[in-house]
């Protein structure tokens, strides 16, 4: 993609393979920024021979971290308030459940289920109750999910124990690709910020870290794989909802899922009516990012090519901006 197997050539010929090996790799989730080359843990964007020789020399291996939201940012504009509601009993599950459902939120794992549904096919279940967190985003072409987590993490896990909260999950499991060293670390520093300010207690959140197995994205596989096991997706029935991680009922929502979840749940209107629904409704155009301006376009399985004009995009974004 994007020059990588000129690159692969120019750096077979012109590094010491004596000192540098050079493998081909599979998805890194930087399709933005290709062709992109991991260096130990870091990924050098729109790489080059020359960018390489320099990042070997300077010996530039981790992942430089991205600015991001940080805790005290978020909780100064007013996060955690609508989990905190929800915990303290003042904010009902059942209701929470509904204002989900009816924005018309579908996973955005694939599959589509309606995300309010799901909370009521767990909650259905006797506990003991968890919940896991699919970041296993293999996919070519996609990295949506490092977008949100290497910018706003925590926006992602409000609406993450927002759905813990609503189906009483008692751990969550966050399982997360290792080709995102740099959200690994944020990840591994904010949930330590939420311990320390006693938002979670501590322990309550367990960062999985997956092992590059495509498979593993299949929510039924990534279990196997929280369990120690090989990751290999179960038969159904029962699903997860019913026997999922120790075979107990566990919700599985996806990264981007929960980012529109506590969305929905702080800003309501704004977004349950226009964001989520086109984003669960629409056949053509999955997501509409306006604070970065960028459109991301997937066709139904079952839909035909439809002719698609950016113009009531446009117009739309100047609504919601």
């Amino acid at each position: 993609m994007a020059g990588a197997d000129e690159l692969a050539d120019k750096l077979n010929k012109t590094l010491d393979n004596q000192e540098v090996r050079v493998l081909r790799a599979p998805c890194m989730g930087r399709c933005n920024t290709a062709p992109t080359v991991a260096l130990g843990r870091n990924h050098i964007d729109h790489a080059t021979p020359a960018k390489l020789q320099q990042a070997i020399s300077s010996k530039a291996f981790t992942a430089p971290i991205p600015s991001y939201q940080p805790l005290t940012d978020y909780l100064a504009a007013g996060g955690y308030q609508f989990y905190k509601q929800m915990k303290a009993g003042t904010l009902d599950s059942i209701k929470v459940e509904d204002k989900v459902f009816s924005a018309g939120l579908r996973g955005m794992g694939g599959a589509g289920f309606p995300s309010g549904k799901k909370w009521s096919f767990v909650r259905a279940e006797s506990g003991p109750r968890y919940m896991a967190v699919n970041g296993d985003e293999g996919e070519p072409g996609t990295f949506k999910d490092r977008y949100y987590l290497e910018t706003q993490p925590h926006l992602f896990m409000e609406g993450m124990l927002i759905a813990a909260q609503a189906v009483e999950a008692e751990h969550i499991y966050l399982y997360l690709r290792d080709e995102y060293p740099a959200a690994l670390t944020i990840l591994k520093h904010e949930i330590a910020e939420l311990e320390s300010a006693n938002i979670v207690p501590i322990g309550y959140i367990e960062l999985r870290r997956g092992a590059g197995a495509y498979i593993c994205g299949e929510e039924s596989a990534m279990i196997e794989s929280i369990e120690g096991k090989r990751g290999l997706p179960r038969h159904r029935p029962p699903f997860v909802a019913q026997k999922g991680i120790f075979n107990q009922p566990t919700l599985v929502h996806n990264i981007e899922t929960l980012y529109w979840v506590a969305r929905i749940c702080r800003e309501g209107e704004r977004y349950s009516l226009r964001s989520a629904k086109m984003v669960a409704q629409d056949c053509a155009v999955i997501r509409y990012q306006a604070e970065s301006i960028t459109l991301e376009f997937t066709f139904c399985p079952q839909a035909q090519p439809l002719p698609i004009s950016l113009k009531p995009l446009a117009a739309w974004h100047q609504v919601i901006s």
